[in-house]
């Protein structure tokens, strides 16, 4: 290959490197975004996953504080089932005993002590005395019954307000539980929510991932490239610098030659006794 040859293909490989170089330089720019942008995607799945673990712990904590509360409030249903069958009972022996005494407790006490203060302070025939004491015994009788329903009813009134009371902590704890149901309902569908983005996000980061991936090849792709055009480059830089070397010794040795020649040509004119010019004494002198 002559020299000129070299010198254009020299410039020609030079040109397809710098295109290579170019190439490089903006496959690295557009690697070093989506890497930057891949870095940013995992740091928010990252804070998303760690707000959806926080998010599911307190809903979890509120659903089971929900059962815990359902749990108390159905004993409490229970306790006021019982005693509300129990007042029944109870409202039932009132009844009975009402229709059996017939009378307050302070009335029958008044009619027994009215017959006992008559038989105490009058002198009454033997057969008058003991129908008033048949009476008082019918008194007593019935205000025993008396007596006892007014137990009932007490027990009953007490048994009434304690039902109240357990209605209230029941009512309470409905309120409770529905308030913290709602809480977790909206949570939960923050998880969801929270869930479906970072699916989203997961897509993203997996697309990123590919082209990531491709861009790597690329790059590997053009980085050989250019080091084969590199390689060539070399070879023609240095087939140039030994066509220059050759070339230079090739001028050295022919001006070696004519040197020599017309030194010759000046020791003929000695020999000849010819007159030397000042061009001949430099020759010989060089």
């Amino acid at each position: 290959m002559q020299d000129k040859d070299v010198s254009t293909a020299i410039d020609e490989q030079r040109g397809k490197v710098k295109a290579l170089r170019e190439q490089l330089r903006q496959l690295d720019s557009v690697y070093s975004e989506h890497e930057r942008q891949r870095t940013a995607l995992g740091k928010h799945i990252a804070t998303l996953l760690n707000q959806t673990k926080h998010l599911r712990a307190e809903r979890n904590m509120l659903t089971a504080q929900v059962k815990e509360k359902k749990d108390q409030r159905q004993k409490l249903n229970d306790d006021i089932r019982q005693k509300v069958m129990y007042i029944k009972q109870l409202n039932e022996q009132k009844k009975n005993v009402e229709h059996t005494a017939g009378e307050s407790p302070g009335r029958l006490r008044q009619q027994i002590e009215i017959l006992d203060t008559k038989i105490q302070t009058e002198a009454l025939p033997f057969e008058k005395e003991k129908e008033l004491m048949k009476k008082i015994k019918e008194f007593k009788k019935k205000l025993d019954h008396a007596v006892k329903g007014s137990h009932v009813w007490e027990e009953a009134h007490t048994l009434s307000k304690e039902i109240d009371q357990l209605k209230e902590k029941a009512d309470t704890l409905h309120r409770d539980i529905q308030q913290q149901a709602e809480e977790s309902q909206r949570k939960h569908e923050s998880i969801l929510e929270s869930s479906k983005k970072i699916d989203e996000l997961k897509k993203n980061e997996q697309e990123l991932d590919t082209k990531l991936d491709n861009l790597k090849k690329q790059l590997d792709t053009a980085g050989g490239n250019l080091q084969t055009e590199l390689s060539k480059l070399s070879e023609l830089t240095g087939e140039q610098e030994e066509m220059n070397k050759q070339e230079l010794k090739r001028l050295k040795d022919a001006e070696h030659k004519a040197i020599s020649e017309r030194k010759k040509d000046v020791e003929d004119k000695l020999k000849r006794g010819e007159k030397l010019t000042t061009q001949d004494l430099l020759v010989m002198q060089g």
